[in-house]
């Protein structure tokens, strides 16, 4: 039996089948509404169960992903959609929304519910958490190492690990650079992937300029044994915006090596051709090793080094080049064209007329490959038990790997001349043409009759058209479903106004003067997480202190050096779960991305932060007295766990020279990148201008801010129901309070 299973992105019919036809053993895919791949051509409420049926005819998984922010006024079309997809027989629902989690594990018995990598689960407390809620598996954060697939594997969930694609350069679930820069947020399926643009950035004297958070994807083909050792049992591929031939290519390699326990240079060619951004890292975060993540050269594509063009952009290469297949050139490293193969003879092979003469050449598209992932077929094993004698009507069983039907024709007549003969019997039945089937074996058993070929030919359509519905069937049956009707689901909201102020503080006078200024809650925000970080911070205040644990913190760690009665504001899951065990009071934090309060997920945390994609208009309809608006400050737009200053300037722990970095885009916008630091160094992006919104909010509401003496003196006053003048005269944004993302 199988202990692994290749899961394959379905981006739409030509991939899906792609997908299956090269080995897949599941898919996942979207469909036109709450997709985190709104881009992808994807499929749609009525067509779902069709596919569905032609993935289970080869016994294929189908996974549908319900996998974005849920405003309010979304949650109950999207608790309609997981009941039309349950109704579809698809086999599992990857889901980022707990409240919707809940609702499945509740209400829609005998699906499987698969946590999102978007929820960042990469411990055994994020593992935990979402298990209660229903999760039958879990997506491991794309940063997550060994140990930590091997500690969730221990919580008696599944366990899914990425094994190919693109990496985010971000933290899983912690993105809001593209819904910050442009309104289309990629915890909504419309990331427009602004860590792939042009950034430059200096260092102690030192500059450089590239796609420096352009991560490069990932191929783990090389250590599928380590992962499946972890403890890993779902491989996924990443890719559903990717080529039809992608989901195809991938699925047949990644079969392959799971089959066979062996990885060829000649695999790791096809998939370089079929798709490779910069080279490919292996288990770079899965070791823990963060300096070789990104590839600055080149943004897309890179496909696979072919050679080198001559002075008049003629290609002398080793690899298997045909008429057709296009390339990418490079000068020093730089793209400067492409080209396309227009004459092959031998190893030359003679480039289109934008070919540019001594550059470096890379294969990304081959024609015989993509020919060869399209016509790829996936039958399914058949014997045939046949039976025609004189008297008794014709028969004709079927066997597919234990799925058994029979059909019977007319009554078989003695031939008068000339009996059919086994070997014309056996050329009818043979003849499956473009079925999912093929016969291996035919067991005849017959007198001397006759037996016009038209009635083998229906009796074989027959039982084939039987045999495929039944196969279908069985599969359905298994997932024991039955007909839920739809319910509402509660919402948290209390309609309750009231007026606090929570305010992050970087340093002990930064929080001592918030305290003086009367903040409500004080976040400390440290830069290095220690035992004498810890004891300053509380030499100031303890009273409603509660600490700011990264995303990616040992939390084990952690325990070990807050006292046991001290707050935490947490960022995914597993902090929220840390929390509960250890008797903690706590707040969700930005990285929660709280977007509708349905399911009563967090009634017992201390506070929260309505998501930054949020409008005032949206945050209002969903108002509650624990709920804080972010209005002031500089809001994180990503969280690495990769070093910049390793992977822009190649240095080194031992040399470590860090101070906070900008980088530059093209258009001329700074970000800055914030260490911090508890047992490891994580890193935070946000944009240089703080967001100020003060000119436009004169309503009471709770209010979180970074610490601003003048910003805090302005909330506190609007929170007493006064208006005094506050003013920033410098450049600032104002976030999506008053614009909403898509």
């Amino acid at each position: 039996m199988k202990n692994y299973c290749v899961l394959a992105p379905a981006g739409n019919v030509q991939a899906l089948q792609c997908a299956v036809n090269n080995g897949a053993d599941a898919v996942y895919l979207g469909l036109d509404k709450f997709n985190a791949r709104m881009k992808a051509d994807n499929f749609t409420e009525s067509n779902l169960s069709e596919w569905v049926d032609y993935c289970h005819l080869y016994g294929v998984k189908v996974y549908i992903t319900v996998n974005t922010s849920l405003k309010q006024s979304e949650f109950d079309d999207a608790v309609r959609l997981v009941h039309r997809i349950y109704d579809s027989n698809a086999d599992g629902v990857i889901i980022t929304d707990l409240a919707l989690m809940k609702y499945c594990r509740d209400v829609l018995k005998g699906m499987e519910i698969v946590a999102s990598t978007q929820l960042n689960i990469h411990d055994g407390y994020g593992a935990r958490f979402v298990k209660e809620l229903g999760a039958t598996t879990v997506v491991m954060s794309r940063e997550s190492t060994y140990e930590m697939i091997a500690d969730v594997a221990k919580q008696g969930v599944e366990v899914e690990s990425f094994i190919h694609g693109a990496l985010c350069v971000c933290q899983s679930g912690q993105c809001l650079m593209s819904s910050m820069a442009g309104g289309n947020s990629g915890n909504r399926g419309l990331c427009a992937q602004p860590c792939r643009r042009l950034y430059g950035c200096t260092h102690n004297g030192r500059s450089k300029r590239g796609y420096l958070l352009s991560a490069k994807d990932m191929c783990g083909a090389s250590v599928s044994d380590k992962l499946l050792k972890a403890g890993a049992t779902v491989f996924k591929i990443e890719g559903r915006n990717r080529r039809p031939q992608y989901a195809g290519e991938t699925s047949a390699v990644y079969s392959e090596v799971f089959k066979t326990g062996k990885f060829t240079r000649r695999q790791l060619d096809r998939l370089k051709t079929v798709y490779n951004r910069g080279d490919y890292i292996s288990d770079t975060y899965l070791r823990g090793d963060n300096s070789d993540i990104i590839y600055s050269a080149v943004q897309g594509h890179m496909g696979l080094y072919a050679g080198k063009t001559d002075g008049n952009g003629v290609l002398v290469s080793h690899l298997d080049i045909g008429k057709g297949d296009g390339f990418k050139l490079l000068r020093k490293g730089k793209e400067c064209g492409g080209a396309t193969a227009v004459g092959v003879v031998g190893s030359k092979v003679r480039l289109s007329g934008d070919a540019v003469a001594c550059a470096d050449a890379y294969l990304t598209t081959s024609v015989s490959q993509s020919d060869r992932v399209e016509r790829a077929v996936r039958k399914r094993v058949v014997s045939f038990d046949f039976t025609a004698l004189v008297g008794e009507p014709v028969q004709l069983c079927a066997d597919c790997d234990g799925t058994k039907v029979t059909v019977t024709g007319e009554v078989a007549q003695k031939a008068l001349k000339n009996a059919i003969s086994q070997d014309e019997i056996r050329q009818q039945l043979c003849k499956t043409g473009d079925s999912c089937f093929t016969i291996t074996d035919i067991v005849i058993k017959n007198d001397d009759v006759f037996l016009p070929k038209s009635v083998l030919n229906s009796l074989r359509r027959t039982c084939l058209e039987q045999l495929r519905q039944r196969i279908i069937v069985n599969y359905n049956n298994r997932l024991a479903r039955k007909h839920c009707e739809y319910k509402k689901v509660k919402s948290a909201v209390c309609g309750k106004m009231s007026c606090n102020t929570m305010v992050f503080c970087r340093d002990e006078e930064q929080l001592r003067q918030a305290v003086l200024q009367g903040a409500d809650i004080c976040v400390a925000v440290v830069e290095r997480l220690n035992e004498d970080a810890v004891k300053r911070f509380l030499d100031v205040k303890r009273e409603k202190l509660f600490f700011d644990l990264p995303p990616f913190a040992d939390l084990d760690y952690i325990a070990e050096i807050l006292p046991p009665d001290l707050g935490v504001c947490v960022h995914n899951v597993g902090g929220v779960q840390f929390a509960r065990e250890s008797g903690r009071p706590y707040i969700c934090g930005q990285g929660m991305n709280i977007y509708n309060l349905y399911g009563d997920v967090f009634a017992d945390c201390t506070a929260f932060v309505y998501s930054l994609e949020l409008t005032l208009r949206e945050i209002g309809s969903i108002l509650n007295d624990k709920g804080y608006i972010f209005v002031d400050g500089r809001p994180v737009l990503m969280r690495f766990v990769h070093c910049p200053l390793k992977n822009t300037f190649h240095a080194t722990c031992a040399k470590c020279d860090f101070s906070p970095l900008t980088y530059t885009d093209e258009l001329g916008n700074n970000f800055v990148i914030d260490r911090r630091r508890d047992k490891i160094c994580t890193f935070d992006l946000s944009n240089k201008k703080k967001m100020y919104v003060a000119h436009r909010v004169n309503t009471p509401y709770n209010f979180a801010l970074d610490y601003d003496s003048g910003a805090l003196s302005y909330y506190k006053a609007l929170c007493r129901g006064a208006h005094i003048v506050y003013e920033y005269d410098r450049p600032y944004i104002t976030g999506r309070l008053f614009d909403k993302v898509n």
